[in-house]
């Protein structure tokens, strides 16, 4: 795991270690999900509070996966994990 300033990163990091989930810290998105092979399988925002909004070059990027049927999702430490 990187050394992340952002408390929210951190949390989102340290849950993906715990679930065993492989990822890259890319900056933009905030992180791409990888599988077993490293091989890129979606993308994550992370948030500081699941109200913080995307911004719109981060709506627009979510869009664009969506179309794609890549997933995407926002994250935050507030929100409930799995």
């Amino acid at each position: 795991m990187g050394v992340y300033t952002n408390p929210s990163e951190t949390a989102f990091a340290q849950l993906a270690q715990k679930l065993g989930k492989k990822y890259i810290r890319k900056g933009y998105p905030d992180f791409m999900m990888l599988d077993d092979d490293g091989e890129i399988i979606g993308f994550v925002e992370v948030k500081p509070s699941s109200s913080s909004p995307l911004r719109p070059s981060q709506e627009r990027f979510k869009r664009f996966c969506i179309r794609y049927g890549i997933p995407f999702s926002k994250w935050s430490p507030d929100i409930p994990s799995e």
